[in-house]
């Protein structure tokens, strides 16, 4: 956002600090169950890593990424939409 100067030095602060409240924890997640997901919708396998850990975890899909958030839908995994 940056490079297409869409976000300015100060509200870059902003986020890095909200971003840095955020509690981080690592999950491991059933890589084979993953890799299923990404094979069965042709998804980047990073994208079916977070359905599958959101799966696993019984949380919801937080993103902006359009497919990511179909693709999670198909997977009957719940998705905070934001507004746009």
């Amino acid at each position: 956002m940056i490079k297409r100067k869409a976000i300015h030095g100060h509200q870059v602060e902003a986020v890095l600090k909200a971003y840095k409240q955020i509690p981080i924890r690592l999950i491991d997640v059933d890589m084979d169950k993953a890799l299923g997901i990404a094979l069965d919708q042709s998804i980047y396998a990073y994208d079916a890593y977070i359905i599958e850990c959101a799966k696993e975890n019984r949380c919801k899909v937080l993103s902006l990424d359009r497919g990511l958030i179909e693709a999670a839908a198909r997977a009957g995994v719940d998705v905070l939409e934001v507004p746009a």
